[in-house]
């Protein structure tokens, strides 16, 4: 998914967002899921459009960065759930 995303673009930045925060949404009590989409989206597209094309350091970067959110988002969540939610989010790939 992201890698349709940053070559053809043939997926919309909110769609992948919406994926990220469908993956959360039970982890975070009291989440304003439309504010966290739009957040993601805006930081997708930031990111695509700083690229000069695609890359796999790239798409790894944001992976990484994507952990990062999650694990700050979810500080209390059991470690293996936070897990869960990486590894089904890099299957979108």
């Amino acid at each position: 998914m992201f890698y349709s995303l940053f070559t053809t673009g043939s997926v919309s930045y909110t769609y992948v967002a919406n994926k990220i925060v469908d993956a959360l949404v039970g982890l975070v009590p009291g989440m304003d899921a439309r504010a966290i989409a739009a957040s993601i989206a805006y930081k997708l597209k930031v990111i695509a459009r700083s690229t000069d094309g695609f890359s796999w350091t790239d798409l790894g970067g944001i992976i990484v960065d994507l952990a990062r959110f999650i694990a700050d988002l979810v500080p209390d969540a059991k470690f293996s759930k936070i897990v869960g939610i990486l590894w089904d989010l890099a299957q979108l790939l």
